[in-house]
């Protein structure tokens, strides 16, 4: 491993957090606005959300019906294409160029519907 490698794959994890990171929140803040701060009594995952696989978490935004439409068929696609990438990244396995654009072409797509979720509700309240 090079130098150069180990700045790529911090770069490479952190937008692979920030991904897995955005992708949680939007979850647990949309339960939160309808069931309230105990909303975990009110919803049923097999695991925590906390300690949720990114499968599991991608799973929610392909199945709950409060997310089936959040991200559009290429975007959810797309987000599915990165498991591999995911794994990768989490086993320390350098990524190829390809796979790192992918990986900021879907935090692109996460932040623009938090951000679109934003605005919408400052609409709500305006």
């Amino acid at each position: 491993m090079h130098d150069n490698d180990i700045d790529y794959m911090t770069s490479a994890y952190k937008v692979l957090y920030e991904i897995e990171t955005l992708l949680k929140y939007n979850i647990h803040s949309t339960f939160y606005k309808r069931h309230g701060l105990r909303w975990e009594e009110f919803v049923t995952f097999k695991k925590p959300l906390e300690i949720m696989f990114f499968r599991d978490v991608l799973t929610l935004y392909l199945e709950h019906p409060l997310f089936k439409n959040y991200f559009d068929n290429e975007e959810i696609i797309l987000l599915l294409n990165l498991r591999p990438i995911r794994n990768d990244i989490a086993h320390m396995k350098v990524i190829t160029t390809e796979e790192y654009d992918l990986l900021i072409k879907c935090c692109h797509i996460v932040k623009q519907k938090k951000c679109s979720d934003q605005k919408r509700r400052h609409e709500v309240l305006t």
